[in-house]
């Protein structure tokens, strides 16, 4: 199985578990709002205090449920798959990987900052949430009228924003795997080339630099801040690093397709 191969995997059982935790954090809201609000005969929302001043104080419960939802496991375990893919990538790379007690901190550091950036996402989530039951309390909405907002908002925002960012996260780890593992290499002596798909979904950015495809190390440093800020997110390209011959000689080489 090569890196690419495993990621697509990794990322297919993600968001088959993410799938889950939206529809189980639904469930818990459902029950929440309702123990909670107060309904009218009709079962809108009522306009009063108590409604209101839920609607301030909600936050917190939203992220505790968020919790109890599995949403943090499901991250932790797609986490947990970055040191067989340190394997897959060692087994795979065109150079023989090197990786310092430093280069293995700086993977385990990038891990925890990813687990913040997808903390940002369910707190971004949940506070979309309050807004909307707040709106809702405002203009007398039902209380079924609240559930399909909210399930609008999960699907909206915490479904499609974790499942980008975790395609995102594994490119950053394929990348950083890449470059801790080269880290014994001397910059000067270090080659690169751009590997990933051509299709309909590639951006203009990965599309040059797929043209160019090989680089020296200096080349990729001007050419990666040059193109930075289209590569943020949901991108499927990487630089590996490649011997000098290769680089010299400029033949076409085997890819993870």
């Amino acid at each position: 199985m090569n890196p690419n191969e495993f990621v697509d995997l990794s990322l297919a059982e993600f968001e088959k578990q993410l799938t889950k935790v939206i529809n189980n954090f639904e469930k818990r809201l459902a029950i929440r709002f309702h123990k909670k609000l107060q309904l009218d005969a009709d079962g809108n929302i009522l306009k009063i205090p108590e409604n209101l001043e839920y609607s301030t104080v909600v936050y917190n419960e939203l992220m505790d449920e968020l919790e109890k939802s599995g949403y943090y496991n499901v991250i932790s375990a797609l986490q947990a798959k970055d040191a067989e893919l340190v394997k897959i990538i060692s087994a795979t790379s065109y150079i023989p990987l090197e990786f310092s007690q430093t280069g293995i901190e700086t993977i385990e550091a990038l891990r925890k900052a990813q687990m913040m950036a997808f903390r940002d996402i369910g707190e971004k989530s949940c506070m979309a949430v309050r807004e909307a039951l707040m709106k809702s309390i405002l203009t007398g909405q039902s209380i079924e009228q609240v559930h399909r907002q909210i399930r609008k908002e999960l699907e909206d925002r915490l479904q499609r924003y974790s499942i980008t960012y975790a395609l995102t996260s594994r490119q950053e780890v394929m990348q950083m795997i890449h470059d801790t593992g080269a880290q014994s290499t001397p910059p000067q002596e270090r080659y690169w080339v751009y590997v990933g798909p051509r299709d309909d979904k590639t951006r203009p950015a990965c599309n040059a630099l797929l043209d160019i495809k090989y680089f020296s190390n200096e080349e990729r440093e001007y050419y990666e801040a040059m193109y930075a800020g289209e590569r943020a997110y949901n991108c499927r390209h990487i630089f590996m690093q490649i011997t000098k011959d290769d680089f010299d000689k400029k033949l076409p080489i085997k890819e993870y397709d």
